[in-house]
Protein backbone atom coordinates (compact mmCIF):
# COMPACT_ATOMS: atom_id res chain seq x y z
CA UNK A 1 0.00 0.00 0.00
CA UNK A 2 1.06 3.78 -0.37
CA UNK A 3 -0.50 6.63 -0.01
CA UNK A 4 -2.04 8.73 -2.82
CA UNK A 5 -2.24 12.22 -3.76
CA UNK A 6 -4.78 13.02 -1.61
CA UNK A 7 -3.52 11.13 1.69
CA UNK A 8 -5.63 7.82 0.99
CA UNK A 9 -3.69 4.39 1.19
CA UNK A 10 -4.06 2.36 -1.80
CA UNK A 11 -3.06 -1.23 -2.77
CA UNK A 12 -3.27 -3.12 -6.19
CA UNK A 13 -3.25 -6.68 -4.44
CA UNK A 14 -5.38 -8.81 -7.11
CA UNK A 15 -5.86 -6.76 -10.05
CA UNK A 16 -5.65 -9.32 -13.15
CA UNK A 17 -7.45 -6.70 -15.90
CA UNK A 18 -4.57 -4.29 -16.76
CA UNK A 19 -7.45 -1.70 -17.90
CA UNK A 20 -8.47 -1.20 -14.00
CA UNK A 21 -5.65 1.08 -13.37
CA UNK A 22 -3.40 3.10 -15.15
CA UNK A 23 0.60 2.51 -15.66
CA UNK A 24 3.94 4.36 -15.30
CA UNK A 25 7.24 3.22 -16.28
CA UNK A 26 10.04 5.67 -14.53
CA UNK A 27 13.54 5.58 -15.74
CA UNK A 28 16.43 5.91 -13.13
CA UNK A 29 19.85 6.91 -14.51
CA UNK A 30 23.16 6.96 -12.02
CA UNK A 31 23.91 10.46 -10.82
CA UNK A 32 27.35 9.00 -11.23
CA UNK A 33 28.23 6.03 -13.74
CA UNK A 34 31.54 5.04 -12.13
CA UNK A 35 29.93 4.11 -8.85
CA UNK A 36 28.83 0.93 -10.28
CA UNK A 37 32.57 -0.02 -11.01
CA UNK A 38 33.98 1.40 -7.34
CA UNK A 39 30.84 1.73 -4.95
CA UNK A 40 31.45 3.21 -1.68
CA UNK A 41 29.67 2.29 1.24
CA UNK A 42 26.82 4.63 1.26
CA UNK A 43 26.34 3.78 -2.52
CA UNK A 44 25.98 0.10 -1.76
CA UNK A 45 23.32 1.05 0.88
CA UNK A 46 21.27 3.18 -0.54
CA UNK A 47 21.08 0.78 -3.25
CA UNK A 48 19.87 -2.40 -0.86
CA UNK A 49 17.32 0.38 0.18
CA UNK A 50 16.29 1.09 -3.21
CA UNK A 51 15.83 -3.15 -3.59
CA UNK A 52 13.84 -3.51 -0.65
CA UNK A 53 11.27 -0.49 -1.57
CA UNK A 54 10.66 -2.17 -4.87
CA UNK A 55 10.11 -5.33 -3.52
CA UNK A 56 7.64 -3.96 -0.97
CA UNK A 57 5.66 -2.02 -4.16
CA UNK A 58 5.98 -5.98 -5.74
CA UNK A 59 4.71 -7.66 -2.21
CA UNK A 60 1.59 -4.26 -2.15
CA UNK A 61 0.75 -5.13 -6.19
CA UNK A 62 1.97 -2.08 -7.11
CA UNK A 63 5.60 -2.90 -9.06
CA UNK A 64 5.36 -4.63 -12.13
CA UNK A 65 8.44 -5.07 -13.46
CA UNK A 66 11.90 -3.27 -12.28
CA UNK A 67 15.40 -4.38 -13.27
CA UNK A 68 18.48 -2.74 -14.72
CA UNK A 69 20.26 -2.60 -17.88
CA UNK A 70 23.46 -4.83 -18.18
CA UNK A 71 25.75 -2.11 -18.70
CA UNK A 72 24.11 -0.05 -16.21
CA UNK A 73 22.80 2.83 -18.76
CA UNK A 74 20.07 3.11 -17.16
CA UNK A 75 17.05 1.02 -15.28
CA UNK A 76 13.99 0.95 -15.30
CA UNK A 77 10.64 0.21 -13.05
CA UNK A 78 7.01 -0.17 -14.22
CA UNK A 79 4.26 0.02 -11.76
CA UNK A 80 0.87 1.02 -11.44
CA UNK A 81 -1.14 3.48 -9.83
CA UNK A 82 -4.32 5.99 -10.01
CA UNK A 83 -2.67 9.03 -11.41
CA UNK A 84 0.39 10.48 -13.07
CA UNK A 85 0.53 12.71 -9.27
CA UNK A 86 0.76 9.40 -7.23
CA UNK A 87 2.71 7.67 -9.60
CA UNK A 88 5.33 10.28 -9.22
CA UNK A 89 5.07 9.77 -5.34
CA UNK A 90 6.24 6.33 -5.62
CA UNK A 91 8.82 7.44 -7.85
CA UNK A 92 10.57 10.16 -5.52
CA UNK A 93 9.88 8.13 -2.44
CA UNK A 94 12.67 5.99 -3.89
CA UNK A 95 15.81 5.96 -1.71
CA UNK A 96 17.84 5.68 -4.69
CA UNK A 97 16.04 8.95 -5.76
CA UNK A 98 15.32 10.49 -2.94
CA UNK A 99 19.29 10.21 -1.30
CA UNK A 100 20.06 11.42 -4.67
CA UNK A 101 21.90 8.64 -6.20
CA UNK A 102 19.84 8.41 -9.12
CA UNK A 103 17.79 10.45 -11.11
CA UNK A 104 13.91 10.16 -12.33
CA UNK A 105 11.78 10.25 -15.33
CA UNK A 106 8.33 9.38 -15.27
CA UNK A 107 6.15 8.29 -18.03
CA UNK A 108 2.71 6.71 -18.76
CA UNK A 109 2.98 3.44 -20.19
CA UNK A 110 0.42 1.68 -21.86
CA UNK A 111 1.13 -2.27 -21.83
CA UNK A 112 -0.09 -3.99 -24.58
CA UNK A 113 1.05 -7.42 -24.59
CA UNK A 114 2.26 -8.80 -21.46
CA UNK A 115 3.42 -12.71 -20.69
CA UNK A 116 1.54 -14.54 -18.08
CA UNK A 117 4.70 -16.02 -16.32
CA UNK A 118 4.98 -15.35 -13.24
CA UNK A 119 8.40 -15.52 -12.02
CA UNK A 120 12.01 -15.30 -14.50
CA UNK A 121 14.77 -16.93 -13.91
CA UNK A 122 17.80 -14.78 -14.10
Amino acid sequence: MYRNSQGVCVGYDGITDLSETLHFIYLLRLVKIDMVENPDSEFKAIVAEHFIYLQNLLDEGILILAGPCADAAFGIVILRAETIDDAIIIMDDDPAISKGIMTGEIHEFKISLMSSIDTVSS
